[in-house]
């Protein structure tokens, strides 16, 4: 089963499942009618990160696995959440990411 947590707008995260990455796909693939900034992730705070505002790039990974690899096994988790601007989609991923030894400088 794939958990794909979806936050649109100011409210809260709605998860969804799919039973295969493919009916994940035809779901995302109706979003694309959003004119908005996207940041997708793998299994939280701890996964890949993307940016983009190209919804077709997403599908293209989610569908092939080539990036969100956890998508092909079972339990995974992706989020999706949208934002209007590319400032604040990186505020929020650079706070993921805050953890990690690598986020800043020296």
């Amino acid at each position: 089963m794939i958990k794909l947590n979806l936050c649109i707008g100011k409210g809260d995260c709605k998860e969804i499942p799919f039973e295969t990455v493919f009916d994940m796909v035809e779901y995302l693939k109706e979003l694309d009618r959003f004119d908005c900034i996207w940041l997708a992730t793998e299994n939280g705070e701890i996964g890949e990160q993307i940016i983009t505002e190209d919804l077709t790039i997403l599908i293209n990974l989610a569908a092939s696995g080539v990036l969100f690899k956890t998508l092909l096994d079972d339990n995974s988790l992706f989020f999706i959440q949208e934002y209007q601007t590319y400032e604040d989609a990186y505020a929020v991923a650079l706070a993921m990411r805050e953890p990690n030894p690598r986020c800043y400088n020296g």
